[in-house]
């Protein structure tokens, strides 16, 4: 399917603002704030108020619907902060995820040359949700459609989120952007990871294997308690004996059936 004819098939109903979007024949009106909201599990409750930083801690959801034009149709910002003195807390990652809920949406579809229109049940053929790494948009694949007509998100991380328009993806790839970083530090307090997103249209378990460049096999990885989400694949720097490992260059292949994503990344200290 065409972008093009995605845009002039769909129409999108959501809760009216002021302005609304018109482009290349897809209407859009941007949720309005209402049934825009996050839920968190008690145990992210303690997260806020037991943690490395020895503060307490807030989050805050924060609209950037001026920036919604193209096919971004809304997007928001989480932010993390200190209760005493209001400085934000940049990279802050949940163990426990959090619940974005992006308000309702009703999104309508017709046939080429038919006046009649029709409810799309599952709006995750055609929107996304995506966010921004620090340097690529990246998109979560766990985008819920409620029984209302809402869409929520499960979130790891603070930062921006998107739904955009998006079209299926057809076979296998890593996300635009990964990996990310491609060289870590897994004693520091940042860069301690390196994030491997990935779109997977088949039912084909996503797997990965990390090599040293004399080609010893360092770690198997599975999409597990590091994922911030179901389409990622996360290593900590350490082997399967869960020992840092030593710096240098390190490959990487990640699998998917009999699709092979491959390449390279470095370990500092």
């Amino acid at each position: 399917m065409r972008l093009a004819t995605f845009i002039t098939t769909f129409f999108l109903v959501a809760p009216l603002l002021a302005d609304s979007t018109i482009t290349a024949g897809l209407v859009v009106s941007a949720p309005s704030d209402t049934g825009v909201f996050l839920t968190l599990t008690p145990a992210a409750v303690q997260e806020l108020q037991s943690n490395a930083y020895g503060a307490t801690l807030k989050i805050n959801l924060v609209p950037e619907s001026n920036e919604a034009v193209g096919n971004v149709f809304t997007a928001y910002r989480v932010v993390v902060s200190k209760v005493s003195t209001g400085e934000v807390i940049p990279q802050f990652v949940f163990e426990s995820p959090v619940t974005l809920q992006f308000g309702y949406w009703t999104l309508l579809s017709r046939l080429t040359n038919s006046n009649s229109w029709t409810v799309v049940q599952d709006m995750k053929t055609v929107l996304g949700a995506y966010w921004y790494n620090g340097s690529q948009f990246i998109r979560i694949h766990e985008l819920i459609t409620n029984p209302d007509r809402s869409l929520s998100l499960p979130i790891h991380n603070t930062g921006r989120y998107e739904i955009r328009g998006a079209l299926p993806v057809e076979t296998f790839r890593l996300s635009q952007g990964s990996p990310y970083p491609r060289v870590i530090t897994p004693n520091a307090a940042t860069n301690r990871r390196v994030f491997f997103f990935f779109e997977n249209p088949g039912t084909e378990e996503v797997t990965g294997r990390i090599y040293d460049f004399q080609g010893a096999q360092v770690r198997d990885l599975r999409v597990d308690a590091l994922s911030p989400s179901a389409n990622c694949l996360v290593w900590d720097g350490r082997d399967n004996n869960g020992q840092v490992v030593p710096t240098g260059p390190y490959l990487y292949k990640i699998f998917s059936g009999k699709n092979t994503a491959a390449g390279g990344l470095a370990v500092a200290r």
